[in-house]
């Protein structure tokens, strides 16, 4: 409670701070104002709309991990958990481009934002391939020949079953980890060229179709266990994040294909420069996406 407060109190004061700033330099009226509050609110609605689908989609990992056995659903968790932690560090890449992308696009000098964009890129590689290698050596060495002699295995699975499952899977997270870092560079810089209906559709599209894929290899496996025991389970945790990094791929694509479209049609016109700071316009004349 305490900390949801301290994040609404701040994003309280930011806003009002940004209110009183656009107020002094742009002298808003009524109307000016109705226009910014309906565009920041379409804005926030398609970015819950986006981080809904995803949260979604975490939660059905989850479901059809627990209904895999407790082993499979352990080994799935400390993989998580783990993962994320390795993870979040390589986000200041993406956070830069987000920050700094928009004052380039809003001036139509696209040259820059591709540079920008390239070098957000490859730090990303760089810094999250550095990480997935710590990471997979953490899940994957620990000085044994046996399944499970990983130290992440050993520091967090209390079962051998679990130690068992849980190395193979840090192993496919470790594989996963640049490609999330690479997409986050890629979606930051469209929020960042205001493409949020354009995020939001294609998050949905995206986790829908990666959510049903799952949903039926999980039926074939259920039908199959059903049918032969064991032997006819197909299914296991890697399946589950070998189907995340489909979801992922997926995004990274739409968001390439967004982003060089935007770098395309924004060109740098000398006799703009004078033009309205913070304004995205391409040449269709569509402020945002």
């Amino acid at each position: 409670a305490g900390a949801a407060l301290a994040a609404s109190a701040s994003a309280a004061a930011a806003a009002k701070a940004m209110n009183k700033a656009l107020g002094q330099r742009f002298a808003f009226g009524a109307r000016e104002y109705g226009a910014v509050a309906r565009s920041l609110l379409g804005a926030c609605g398609a970015m819950l709309l986006r981080t809904s689908s995803i949260l979604f989609y975490w939660a059905l990992t989850a479901a059809v991990a627990a209904r895999l056995g407790p082993s499979q659903s352990a080994a799935h968790h400390v993989a998580l958990q783990t993962w994320l932690f390795f993870l979040m560090p390589t986000e200041g890449p993406a956070l830069a481009g987000q920050v700094l992308l928009p004052d380039l696009l809003a001036r139509r000098d696209s040259a820059q934002a591709r540079l920008l964009l390239s070098r957000a890129l490859k730090a990303s590689v760089k810094f999250s391939a550095l990480l997935a290698l710590t990471f997979a050596a953490l899940g994957l060495a620990g000085g044994q020949a046996s399944a499970s002699s990983g130290l992440l295995a050993k520091a967090f699975a209390l079962d051998l079953d679990t130690a068992t499952t849980l190395r193979p899977v840090l192993g496919v997270a470790a594989a996963v980890l640049p490609l999330v870092s690479l997409n986050w560079v890629l979606e930051n810089a469209l929020v960042g060229a205001g493409a949020f209906r354009y995020l939001a559709a294609t998050t949905v599209a995206t986790t829908a179709l990666s959510a049903l894929g799952l949903l039926s290899a999980f039926w074939t496996h259920a039908s199959g266990a059903a049918a032969g025991g064991e032997t006819g389970a197909t299914l296991t945790v890697v399946g589950i994040w070998s189907w995340l990094a489909t979801m992922y791929l997926g995004r990274a694509a739409v968001a390439t294909l967004r982003l060089s479209q935007l770098l395309r049609t924004r060109k740098t016109d000398p006799g703009q420069e004078g033009g309205a700071e913070g304004v995205l316009v391409d040449e269709t004349g569509v402020t945002g996406a």
